[in-house]
């Protein structure tokens, strides 16, 4: 197979010196390059790649350079796959793959706060990060360059980052003056950094406890000074290398030869905002950058799969548009026209937002993707097969820190190469309801051997069983004959269940039934809760939607009653069906009209109180 794209400054590797197969090359229309080898021995199988994170490599969905735009390229299954071989050998039967997160894309946003000096930019800021923390239950880490923060006023950012760390997002560091690289002044830049905003922040009330969080400031910080960074945080976002190109990167210095081997590494991906609307080589235009974004998004969730992290560097002046703050070339740019400088940059934004919004992502608080990276890098695995079986051991005794365990939940385990369907999972001799089609959505495990075993067949599972959560789930268990499970969050969790008979799920803030025809109940809720699966007794009252909190449900033969608590909002309304008609309603007992719109009944609640009781009446 021949594989041609633009090919820019790359490192090519050739081929084997030993015999060996080439099953890819490269072309830049004059020359071909092996792309992609492979060699097999007794001992070991060898797969060489080339260009796969090299500033305009083939492996790239987007360049600025010609040919330029979009390439929907598959190239990361093929990587995938050839890796799964090299560790597996010829792939015949079904195998597991674990992965970061349950979700086709994991997301977290990084905020580098170039801005810090200006109080009004970090109030705009703050506002739009904690509407979409709220909107969609993606979080981020908010990065304060310390010695600009201090002319904007402790007092006047602390009421912010309490704001910010009270929906789930992290106040972190972008260095203390923005000038690092290779200066060696580490304690200056990070330690200093670290205690002048966690105490500049103290003083006037607020608690953000330890600056964990290292967004790369200035310049990238050379590989080989890593270790000042890993002794001092949990988290370094770092620009990655060509960071304007290669779409993915993230992993832990688990083969970190120094003292700290724990630290989380997230390259940013991908192209972020500086390159899109500030860098003098770029040139787009709002539209053009948020359709390319968009799609840059949906290749990312719909192709590249397996929980891949979406980590767009944003800058602070770049959502509120302050002209005071941006690089002070844009200003040069702007007059001699040199490329296309647009009056505002929102739209990529709340484009990106959306598709927060309304994908089925997974949405980690910053730790909960610094533990679930470090669970990957240090868990053992391994696996067997026979006939319709798969059985995974995830032994985390080797983890660091046993606390691990606690953020398992929400990760997933992917079936490969099978057509068939999970029909039942145990995870340690326990029956487990958290899973969809081949991936088993785990819990929190023990912080030791843990024994997953999958039974598979040809048609997909009917019993009531979660198929997506959005943020950590510490357990699920079967309550009579239905569900009950938890889940973790601050700002809001999303979910959908798999309910083959009709149900109604107590202590969601929202529910929606089969509105797909694929009976699956969508829910979400915006704080920790223990949400039940109800199952009816008999189908008689059907719930299609809610939403407001169900905290109690009664059904017999003449009436259905629910313990309603309203959310924010002002109209509070449910929808239903049955096979009989209601005769009327009543909310804390006083009458209220039941609209009927084909076989649909809605009921709209009155604006009074904040809870109550509804009962509807059946002849």
């Amino acid at each position: 197979m021949t594989y041609t794209q633009h090919v820019g400054s790359a490192l090519h590797i050739q081929e084997f010196q030993d015999q060996s197969e080439v099953l890819m090359v490269s072309s830049d229309n004059f020359t071909e390059y092996p792309y992609l080898s492979t060699l097999e021995r007794k001992q070991n199988r060898l797969v060489l790649i080339s260009d796969f994170s090299s500033r305009a490599g083939v492996s790239t969905f987007f360049r600025n350079v010609q040919p330029q735009g979009f390439y929907a390229n598959q190239l990361y299954e093929i990587f995938v796959r050839s890796l799964q071989w090299a560790l597996y050998g010829h792939i015949d039967t079904p195998f597991p793959t674990p992965q970061l997160s349950n979700a086709n894309l994991t997301a977290l946003i990084r905020l580098d706060a170039d801005g810090s000096q200006k109080l009004a930019v970090q109030k705009d800021a703050t506002d739009y990060l904690v509407s979409a923390a709220l909107e969609s239950g993606v979080q981020t880490v908010y990065a304060y360059v310390a010695d600009w923060a201090a002319r904007a006023g402790w007092e006047n950012l602390a009421p912010l980052a309490n704001r910010m760390e009270a929906v789930g997002n992290e106040i972190g560091t972008h260095s203390k003056t923005h000038g690092v690289t290779s200066n060696h002044e580490w304690e200056n830049e990070f330690s200093g950094a670290q205690r002048d905003i966690q105490g500049g922040l103290m003083k006037y009330g607020s608690d953000v406890g330890p600056i964990d969080f290292l967004i790369n400031p200035g310049n990238t910080i050379p590989m080989e000074y890593y270790g000042e960074v890993a002794q001092r945080f949990s988290l370094f976002m770092t620009h990655g290398g060509g960071e304007q190109f290669v779409p993915l990167g993230y992993g832990n210095l688990s083969w970190f030869t120094g003292q700290y081997k724990d630290m989380a590494v997230l390259g940013d991906s991908p192209s972020p905002d500086y390159q899109w609307f500030y860098d003098g080589t770029w040139s787009y235009s709002t539209a053009q950058i948020t359709a390319y974004e968009e799609t840059i998004f949906d290749h990312m969730f719909n192709t590249v799969g397996r929980g891949v992290v979406f980590n767009q560097m944003w800058h602070d002046y770049g959502i509120t548009a302050d002209r005071d703050v941006e690089p002070p070339r844009t200003q040069s740019m702007r007059e001699n026209g040199t490329r296309i400088i647009n009056d505002s940059n929102v739209a990529m934004y709340d484009g990106i937002r959306s598709k927060f919004a309304t994908s089925d992502i997974y949405c980690p608080s910053p730790m909960d993707m610094v533990n679930k990276l470090r669970l990957m890098a240090n868990w053992n695995f391994e696996w067997s097969q026979s006939e319709n079986s798969v059985t995974v051991v995830l032994d985390l005794s080797d983890t660091i820190g046993k606390e691990l365990a606690e953020y398992t939940g929400g990760m997933g385990i992917n079936i490969e190469n099978t057509h068939q369907y999970i029909q039942s999972v145990t995870i340690n001799n326990t029956p487990h309801y958290a899973y969809k089609d081949r991936l088993v959505i785990l819990p929190n495990l023990k912080p030791d051997k843990n024994v997953i075993e999958l039974t598979l067949g040809n048609t997909r599972s009917k019993v009531p069983h979660l198929t997506y959560i959005s943020k950590r789930m510490p357990s699920i268990d079967r309550v009579g004959t239905g569900l009950e499970f938890n889940t973790l969050t601050k700002s809001k969790a999303r979910c959908s269940l798999f309910v083959n008979e009709p149900g109604i799920l107590l202590n969601a803030d929202y529910q929606e039934w089969n509105r797909k025809g694929d009976r699956i109940v969508n829910a979400f809720v915006r704080s920790d809760r223990l949400i039940t699966l109800h199952t009816y007794e008999q189908s008689d009252f059907q719930l299609k939607y809610c939403n407001m909190t169900i905290n109690d449900f009664h059904q017999d033969e003449e009436s259905v009653s629910m313990s309603l608590e309203k959310n924010a909002g002002s109209d509070h309304f449910l929808r239903f069906v049955g096979s009989k008609s209601p005769e009327k309603a009543q909310y804390d007992d006083h009458p209220i009209p039941i609209e009927k719109q084909g076989s649909t009944y809605s009921i709209h609640l009155p604006q009074v109180g904040s809870s109550g009781t509804l009962v509807i009446h059946y002849k």
